[in-house]
């Protein structure tokens, strides 16, 4: 098997996704659950119970811990997770770090742009903060140290012209400081994660489930959804497969 790359979101209520690139199973959960998609080898899931956690604080790991690692004892030696995508939950990196300690642990950027945008848009108009968002986007992209520390010092001189000193310590406060190896390439890219450098994918999954269940639904109908979704998915990934095999290709003149 090859390495596997897992997506991990907490932010509803429970939920995971998944699917095999070469035509196999994915799954769901309500609960907090396993689904996987293998290409290289992954899967992704959503461990959240709203029923049982209270607001995340890094002593305070809720239920996490346990639904990693009933995750962890249903998984084969060689399907262990070499690289978790995640966002900035306290609780969950330290859950992550115990469960999974050979894993590395990187930073969803979906996630770290809409806290950005939170905390600094309101400061900036439309072209000034497409400028601001290319500088941190190339700064995230920066391949190697040295072009990270150059990208950092550009965008920090181009802050600091603009007046704008205290968007700069923001980004480098709560984003960089401390989590530019979870998020910035030159050390991410230190390991292979197939480019998965967001946890959108599991979300949109979390999401499809939530169409179909209301709060409140039992058990049962949660699992009745989950098969339902899986074999709807299956089925439309083996009709793709299908029509790609069967399609004819016009003859181009030339």
């Amino acid at each position: 098997m090859g390495v596997k790359v897992v997506t991990v979101d907490t932010g509803g209520e429970g939920g995971c996704s998944g699917y095999d690139r070469s035509g196999g199973e994915g799954g769901y959960s309500g609960y907090g659950g396993y689904g996987g998609y293998e290409e290289h080898g992954g899967y992704g899931y959503e461990p959240r119970n709203t029923s049982l956690y209270e607001p995340s604080t890094p002593g305070n790991p809720f239920e996490i811990n346990e639904v990693l690692e009933r995750i962890k004892s249903i998984l084969h030696e060689c399907m262990m997770p070499r690289v978790i995508v995640m966002d900035r939950e306290l609780a969950l990196i330290n859950a992550c770090s115990k469960v999974f300690p050979d894993a590395t642990r990187l930073l969803c950027h979906f996630h770290i742009q809409q806290n950005i945008a939170r905390k600094c848009k309101k400061g900036f108009d439309k072209e000034d903060w497409g400028k601001f968002m290319s500088y941190w986007r190339r700064l995230c992209e920066s391949s190697s140290e040295p072009m990270y520390k150059y990208n950092l010092e550009k965008m920090y001189n181009r802050l600091v012209v603009a007046n704008r000193e205290s968007v700069y310590d923001y980004v480098y406060e709560n984003w960089l400081k401390d989590y530019k190896e979870m998020s910035v390439y030159a050390w991410t890219d230190k390991c292979r994660n197939f480019g998965q450098r967001t946890t959108n994918r599991v979300e949109s999954q979390h999401a499809n489930l939530k169409r179909y269940i209301t709060r409140g639904s039992s058990l049962e109908r949660i699992a009745r959804c989950i098969i339902d979704i899986v074999e709807t998915q299956y089925d439309e990934i083996q009709k793709s497969f299908t029509e790609s095999i069967e399609k004819t290709m016009n003859h181009h003149r030339h």
